[in-house]
């Protein structure tokens, strides 16, 4: 690190070698930031220091973010590279009281003394609180009158959560605060022991008695979990650390050893110098290894030498994708991430547009050809206000397209869909639930199928599905290990990071298939079968057979939710082509093969019929998770029904991953925005702050940007079990003041 005469720095250089430089105006404010590829961003204040234009890094000033401020210094308007503008009022305590949007619908903000107690949406739909004498909420009633309740205890932790239907989930702490059980509704719980001397948890004991171990190093780090008393085994898994850094080496489960090794730190020129190099696996020749570049950004993954290697713009969009099914390219609307064509080897290209800034520049369009042969289109409508999809057109190549028109009810959970062609009715599609979001009823055409619940909000009794009684087995993790349909039973095999790794089917009690699968972070890359010889190579753009009677690679066209809707060949010729109800049932319409996965981006596991994800197994017949979110206290946040699949707002939302709502990152994303451009401001003269890339919150008075603040903790109120990471079984606690300052990656998430 170099500085300049008022002790700013000039030049830094990173563990890689890589070197970044900041140049500064007369008053010690950052002007330039130029990263180690030579791209610069630039800085603008007003003559009072207020931040005012950021100008990013791509040529030209197309990609500039720029801020307004009223007489207060409170940030007024903020404008996006896009022309997108909000604008903020605030009350005469600095509080946020509304964001208008460029249609001039507002989201607003009422508060009772201290407390936020009301917010009214763009919609006009109220939510309401209500607080303690110390400014606990107790009280929260949504859009549709649903109440839920909440009691503390006197450590400020959570005792209590009751649900619309009157349902408690109860948490029990010692003289500590510690939870050592959390009780549900109908007597079961999860208790909780601690070290004597570290508080460190020791053990955990379900509602099936199966008691989980933790053993520790004495660094803190987690050196062992076990399994004892497990209705279905569950192997242990222990870990080993660089004994210089606190980042793991390797990993021992049930499938075998996994090894980590990391990219040397050498004070020379070194990209990606300390992050992952490599990941070798309990398998022969399924070693992945990574490249990065200058930013340290990842920009090649390959498996046992098969590369995949990307290109990024100075913004960091994905430019070019090269992999074992070729080349791709992507280009994007103007200076934004919003994509606007991809092109593939096979000729096949994916088209989309977008509303206006008024309409929230929101998808409008999908279009697939393959040269100038149409393949598919897809048309959206929305209503502005909530940003729900009123109505879908779907046509496939020169077909009368089918019109999908929905309702929704006040908390945008589906109640109805209509499908006509050519003015024509085909189809109808109703639902209904109760106050707890358990679906209740769905009606296809004339046709009603029903369902009922027991008061964990688990699944009793439905008449959907094909009829033949199925039983699910589950280890002590809480993870789909079986499912039994008849003399037909399907196993599943997990690593130590909790990915299922194995999908062996027997009939009869004898093997009929076994599948192995690679994974790439969250995402499978291959499968592999009984001899370890690769099957099929999975890509985010298609897949490629390596086996079998159609051999060759095969490219994906999606819809808006990422659902796969047509398989085609080199050639461009369709090989499948699906279309989905609401809830995710899939039919295939035309084609010889199937492709693995399906709705939302899930994997198809045939053996079963069931959506798997990376966390949990989704059921399209009855439109919900099979397992509750893993998430240790989600009830807090969500209420005790943690089985609801994007709380039945299947038309707009997705949740690939099993653990949140995409939108709802975004709603987060906004409110985090505001809250940082409030802080930003705050701290405009704070150059280190702005060097790096992070903010030093205690330069600021916690008051100063309450109101941002508050309507960020309401939005991550929502967004919480997003935010939870598979560590070691056990969640990162959110940040209380976020954004959080750079951490290391989870230990068991390598």
């Amino acid at each position: 690190m170099t500085y300049n005469a008022q002790h700013l720095p000039l030049i830094s250089k990173d563990a890689a070698g890589q070197t970044a430089s900041f140049t500064y105006n007369a008053h010690g404010q950052v002007l330039t930031r130029t990263n180690p590829k030579s791209e610069t961003i630039s800085y603008t204040y007003d003559p009072d220091g207020y931040l005012t234009k950021v100008d990013g890094p791509l040529p030209g000033t197309n990609d500039l973010n720029t801020w307004t401020y009223d007489a207060f210094g409170r940030i007024r308007t903020k404008t996006d590279v896009s022309g997108y503008t909000l604008t903020f009022d605030y009350d005469a305590m600095d509080r946020l009281t509304k964001i208008t949007y460029p249609d001039s619908t507002s989201d607003q903000f009422v508060y009772t003394r201290l407390d936020l107690t009301l917010i009214r949406d763009r919609a006009g739909r109220e939510t309401s609180f209500e607080y303690n004498s110390i400014g606990e909420m107790t009280t929260r009633t949504d859009p549709l009158n649903r109440v839920t309740l909440f009691q503390w205890c006197k450590c400020g932790d959570n005792k209590s959560v009751t649900d619309p239907l009157g349902r408690t989930t109860t948490w029990r702490h010692d003289i500590q605060g510690r939870v050592i059980s959390k009780e549900f509704a109908d007597g079961s719980k999860i208790s909780y022991g601690y070290e004597s001397t570290t508080s460190r948890v020791r053990q955990r004991i379900d509602e099936k008695l199966q008691v989980t171990r933790y053993i520790y190093n004495r660094d803190d780090t987690v050196s062992e979990i076990s399994y004892a008393n497990a209705a279905v085994a569950t192997p242990s898994v222990t870990y080993t650390y660089d004994p210089n850094y606190e980042r793991e080496t390797s990993m021992t489960d049930g499938t075998g050893t996994t090894r980590y090794n990391y990219v040397q730190i050498t004070g020379e020129t070194s990209l990606g110098a300390g992050q992952l190099a490599a990941v070798d696996g309990p398998l022969v020749n399924d070693t992945i290894t990574f490249g990065y570049d200058e930013l340290g950004r990842r920009v090649s993954t390959a498996i046992n030498g098969i590369a995949s290697t990307s290109t990024l713009d100075a913004a960091g969009r994905v430019l070019n994708t090269t992999n074992a099914l070729g080349a791709f390219g992507y280009s994007y609307e103007g200076t934004s991430f919003r994509p606007t064509l991809q092109t593939s080897p096979n000729g096949l290209t994916a088209e989309r547009s977008y509303t206006g800034t008024a309409q929230d520049k929101r998808l409008q369009r999908i279009t697939h050809k393959v040269g100038i042969t149409p393949l598919s289109e897809f048309l959206y409508s929305h209503d502005a206000p909530t940003g729900r999809i009123t109505s879908s057109s779907q046509q496939a190549g020169a077909q009368t397209p089918s019109v999908f028109s929905f309702s929704y009810d006040a908390e945008d959970q589906l109640t109805l869909t209509t499908v006509t062609n050519g003015g024509a009715l085909l189809k109808t599609l109703a639902y209904s639930y109760d106050f707890a979001g358990n679906r209740l009823t769905e009606r296809i055409d004339a046709a009603t199928n029903t369902a009922t619940y027991n008061v964990l909000n688990q699944l009793s009794t439905t008449t959907a599905g094909s009829g033949s009684a199925v039983t699910n087995e589950w280890d002590a993790e809480q993870r789909l290990a079986a499912v039994n349909a008849g003399n037909q039973r399907t196993e599943f095999t997990y690593d130590g990071l909790g990915r299922r790794v194995g999908i062996r089917q027997l009939v009869g009690g004898a093997e009929i298939s076994s599948r192995r699968f690679i994974w790439c972070d969250d995402q499978i890359c291959e499968e592999r079968g009984t001899n370890n010889v690769v099957s099929k190579r999975y890509f985010d753009q298609g897949v490629k057979l390596e086996s079998g009677a159609s051999t060759g690679s095969y490219f994906y066209t999606r819809d808006h939710l990422g659902s796969i809707r047509e398989l085609t060949d080199s050639g461009g010729n369709v090989r499948a082509r699906y279309s989905y109800d609401p809830f995710g049932r899939r039919t295939r319409v035309t084609g010889d093969l199937e492709a693995d996965f399906g709705f939302a981006d899930m994997f198809v596991a045939s053996e079963t019929n069931q959506s798997l994800t990376r966390n949990r197994a989704y059921d399209p017949e009855i439109g919900r998770w099979l397992s509750r979110d893993p998430l240790e206290d989600a009830e807090t946040e969500e209420g005790p029904n943690l089985y609801t699949y994007v709380h039945n707002d299947v038309v707009n939302l997705r949740d690939p991953l099993g653990l949140c709502c995409e939108k709802e990152k975004e709603a987060f994303g906004k409110a985090y925005e505001a809250e940082t451009n409030c802080k930003l401001r705050k701290l405009a003269d704070n150059e280190l702050a702005l060097h790096f890339g992070w903010l030093d919150w205690h330069f600021t008075d916690e008051n100063e940007c309450r109101g941002e603040h508050q309507a960020l903790v309401d939005a991550h109120a929502v967004l919480k079990k997003c935010l939870k990471k598979p560590c070691k079984r056990q969640p990162d606690p959110p940040c209380k003041k976020p954004p959080c300052k750079p951490k290391p990656p989870c230990k068991s998430n390598k």
